[in-house]
């Protein structure tokens, strides 16, 4: 007989590839596999599957018609009760995928969480799936939210005991929901974001000049026109105040999402200098915000990708999905990483705005070697994280004999 090929199976937090943080915490996920398991054939699903290979060329892609956002429309024989009692069924490839795959993970992202629910629900059944047939499994570099849908914490409270390994990328929100959830401190890591590497990698070693900015205008950001208009008007006079040029430093790609909810359309609606149109891989994202003395933000990686180089953040966070993704990233990194609560200030968001970012800009260079320890220390927590899987495989392996 010939050796056994080792299969990994990854889903992951954006099928369209349209999204420059969950693509880099894909890279970055692909890349320590592949250290640790050099022989393994990886499987991703995607919608995507040529964007797929220009990133990983060596990647099987699990492509849109076999992918579980389809397979609720591909009802087949045996009934599945992985989802609450509805009479859903994996299609018989993906029940294959799955059952030949030697560990099966959830790479990084904030998908766990209410604003995602139906989303987090179809990747919590891959990975019961694969704890149903004694597969190894983990979920890698996640945020999870303070779940009030009582059919997601259900779904959570069926899963996660079953998973091998969770590593998070914040404390104060993660934690808190993972022990309320009966989830032993033993198969917790707290990793910070996958994506810190790929932004430490490609850090600028020089002081950048400029002011970053990523405003997120979405069904689950809360950001309204009128808060747009401020941070205009607060951006138009830090700009003439400190000499310094605006530019964008996009996180959603516009060519695979609506106009709507484009970081490009919000940069003009914000008439930046630069509305960053041709910055289209996460690469080139990361070097974009290298150029920047200091981030302001409302999307999540935008400010992991500056923290990560050593830049400080000015978080903008509305929702409660925000204040908890941001709130946790400050955490994270110590330093360098003010957040506003918009809805704190109803009268003053315009000042609390420039005086951020005056505070932020002075304190540049000063916060830029603590930030860098930072993200070399996550760094290093994610690595020991994912060697544990190998643990986790060879004992699976050996029960399925």
């Amino acid at each position: 007989m010939g050796k056994h090929l080792m299969k990994i199976v990854i889903d992951n937090g954006s099928y369209r590839m349209s999204n420059m943080g969950d693509i880099s915490m894909l890279q970055v996920a692909v890349q320590r596999l592949n250290h640790f398991f050099p022989s393994a054939e990886i499987q991703v699903f995607t919608d995507a599957p040529d964007i797929i290979f220009q990133y990983f060329p060596s990647v099987t892609p699990i492509s849109k018609k076999y992918s579980h956002t389809d397979y609720i429309g591909r009802i087949k024989s045996k009934t599945s009760s992985l989802l609450f009692g509805n009479k859903y069924q994996f299609n018989q490839e993906i029940r294959q995928i799955v059952e030949e795959a030697d560990l099966v993970v959830s790479a990084g992202g904030g998908y766990f969480v209410d604003p995602f629910k139906g989303f987090a629900i179809l990747i919590a059944d891959v990975l019961g799936l694969a704890n149903k047939t004694g597969k190894a499994t983990a979920i890698l570099g996640q945020g999870f939210g303070a779940t009030q849908d009582k059919q997601l914490r259900s779904k959570l409270e069926q899963l996660l005991p079953e998973v091998d390994l969770i590593a998070v990328r914040e404390k104060l929100t993660s934690i808190p929901l993972l022990k309320s959830l009966g989830i032993p401190e033993n198969k917790i890591v707290v990793t910070g974001d996958d994506a810190v590497e790929l932004a430490y990698q490609n850090r600028n070693h020089e002081q950048g000049d400029a002011i970053g900015v990523n405003v997120r205008v979405s069904n689950y950001s809360d950001i309204d026109g009128g808060v747009i208009n401020v941070i205009k008007e607060a951006l138009a006079e830090a700009s003439k105040m400190l000499t310094a040029k605006l530019i964008s430093t996009p996180i959603l790609y516009a060519p695979f999402t609506t106009d709507e909810e484009s970081d490009i359309a919000t940069a003009r609606a914000l008439n930046l200098d630069e509305d960053g149109k041709d910055i289209t891989t996460p690469i080139a994202a990361i070097q974009q915000v290298g150029r920047c003395r200091l981030v302001i933000t409302g999307s999540y990686h935008a400010g992991v990708f500056a923290l990560s180089q050593g830049i400080p953040v000015v978080a903008l966070a509305s929702s409660k999905y925000y204040q908890e993704k941001f709130l946790g990233l400050a955490d994270q990194f110590g330093v360098g990483c003010k957040v506003i609560l918009i809805g704190e200030y109803p009268h003053s968001l315009h000042q609390e705005i420039l005086n951020s970012i005056k505070d932020a800009w002075e304190s540049a260079e000063e916060v830029k070697a603590p930030l860098l320890e930072s993200a070399q220390q996550q760094i290093k927590i994610g690595y020991l994280a994912y060697e544990k899987l190998t643990k986790f495989v060879g004992e699976k392996s050996i029960k399925l004999l």
